[in-house]
């Protein structure tokens, strides 16, 4: 598939729950029942201090616990809200709080990605509340209405989770690759253009004493995240997406059992078995990767940006230049992009809560423009400094601390449920950092799918694939690992396809199939 006009497929499959605090379900979810030291409007919105419980996911750049946060500090003393929290680490995350949701008990709110359907008894029905007392949701629904639709339940019109919000992220370029222009003339080649000079490169890299330490194992020539090398795939002949399907005309395909795919997995066990890949991108976080960025480490990377890895400055000296999506050997060019502006099913209030009223304001004001840029993008005066003209810049990244790190330090940020407007990202100032950014995209967006969007699925289907995306994306994700890793055999490979047959496969495609046709209106 050369020309890339495939149909991006990217669902948003939340496969997420909540933790322990209280049990059992009662209909709270009626406004009208507010206490006397609740305030309809205006801040605090207690006059004498609450406590809630809240269960959340922690992240690998969250280097403070959240009470500890700025941002956080700053949001309970104005609000008066005050938060127990249920900090729960990334990877154990599902397992965690689908335990929770099976047992019953669950905090008084909790976030990010919340397994709604199934657990509407558990969960508060928030409309009623909504129209009381949350004149920032409302606002937000009404100018962006499929977030709205995309919230209410079908089946009753209730939303009993409230979605994550970036206008930013309606076509989104997830991944761009960079490489060291220094260690490139020291080798004497230019920026790779195919994925044949891309091995050239590498392998240049390896072979040369480029960090200076009078050695030629230091040098780590490629290096990413493990979820990070998706995009690298479209280069042999399909996209391969968090989801790992895609479109060829009006069929859904899914990718990780293809010949392409296969092609690609012995390429990347090529560069593995010869030290071109980092040894460690299957187990190290975005803060391990930082440091080896910041180190100096790096040949090439990919990543979100630059910043992110190689910290603000060294990304502004211009040391790492982009590498354009790459051409296969079969004359393949393309890049995955994907729409993340609606997160669904980010921020729940339990039918046992309380403090109900409270809490939906607690998230209303969370949603006002001043605090879920500073929830999102760190606190003014630290991370983000607001202009006499109502615009918001970031205040650099300080030396050393990766952009994404810093972000983190003092604000949930990237699992907090934030809500960024195209109206409030207007507002967020151009820095020189941000304008290199936007153009790298710019220079990444010719090899894009034409069409980007996020498929919406029935309570009954988000269901099914909430058991088997589950069992399928795991065992497609340990499987790549093993394949880069050891390499792919023929007998390998059929064990591999059928075994993602007897794991549903059929039924999995089939739903992508039937919601494709539902959004497009074939019969």
């Amino acid at each position: 598939m050369s020309k890339f006009k495939a149909l991006v497929l990217c669902l948003t499959i939340l496969l997420s729950v909540g933790t322990a605090f209280a049990s059992g379900t009662q209909d709270t979810g009626r406004a009208g029942t507010a206490p006397d030291n609740f305030n309809a409007t205006g801040l605090p919105i207690v006059d004498a201090p609450v406590t809630i419980t809240i269960a959340a996911m922690r992240n690998a750049l969250h280097s403070k616990s959240f009470n500890e946060m700025a941002v956080v500090r700053a949001f309970e003393e104005a609000t008066n809200i005050r938060v127990v929290w249920d900090e729960i680490a990334q990877p154990s995350y599902p397992e965690v709080t689908n335990l929770m949701f099976a047992s019953g008990d669950l905090p008084d709110a909790m976030f990010p990605f919340i397994r709604v359907h199934g657990h509407e008894d558990l969960l508060m029905p928030l409309n009623e509340l909504i129209d009381a007392y949350a004149p920032r949701i409302t606002e937000v629904f009404a100018e962006m209405p499929n977030a709205r639709r995309s919230a209410t339940n079908p089946d009753d019109g209730s939303i009993y989770a409230l979605p994550r919000l970036n206008a930013a992220n309606a076509n989104q370029v997830p991944y761009m690759m960079y490489m060291n222009r220094e260690w490139l003339n020291r080798v004497g080649m230019a920026i790779p253009r195919t994925t044949d000079e891309l091995y050239q490169v590498l392998r240049a890299f390896s072979e040369h004493d480029l960090t200076g330490s009078g050695r030629t194992d230091d040098e780590i020539p490629l290096s990413f995240l493990a979820a990070d090398i998706a995009p690298l795939f479209a280069a042999f002949g399909l996209e391969k997406f968090p989801n790992n399907v895609t479109t060829i005309g009006d069929t859904v395909v899914f990718v990780p059992n293809k010949p392409e795919y296969r092609a690609a997995l012995e390429y990347f066990h090529r560069l593995y078995s010869e030290g071109l890949i980092d040894l460690e991108v299957f187990t190290q976080d975005a803060r391990q990767l930082a440091a080896k960025g910041n180190n100096g480490l790096l040949g090439a990377f990919v990543n979100w940006n630059d910043f992110n890895v190689i910290g603000s400055d060294m990304a502004a000296s211009g040391l790492y230049e982009l590498v354009l999506p790459l051409e296969g050997p079969n004359g393949d060019r393309g890049w995955n992009a994907f729409d993340s502006s609606v997160q669904l099913n980010a921020f729940a209030i339990s039918a046992r809560n309380p403090h109900p009223e409270a809490t939906i304001r607690w998230i209303d004001t969370l949603w006002e423009e001043d605090w879920s840029i500073q929830w999102s993008r760190g606190p003014f005066g630290i991370a983000i400094e607001r202009n006499a003209d109502g615009t918001i810049d970031r205040i650099p990244t300080p030396s050393g601390m990766s952009y994404g790190e810093f972000r983190n330090s003092e604000s949930i940020a990237n699992t907090a449920p934030w809500v960024i407007t195209a109206a409030l990202e207007r507002r967020f100032g151009q820095t020189a950092e941000s304008q290199r950014y936007w153009s790298q995209v710019d220079r990444y967006t010719p090899y894009l799918p034409e069409k980007v969007f996020t498929y919406l699925f029935t309570p009954g289907q988000q269901d099914r694939l909430a058991i088997l995306g589950t069992d399928i994306g795991t065992y497609v994700e340990r499987r790549q690992a093993e394949f880069i890793v050891n390499g792919v055999t023929d007998s390998g490979w059929s064990n591999y396809t059928r075994q993602l047959d007897r794991m549903g496969l059929a039924e999995y495609v089939e739903i992508h199939q039937a919601s494709h046709d539902a959004f497009f209106g074939i019969r």
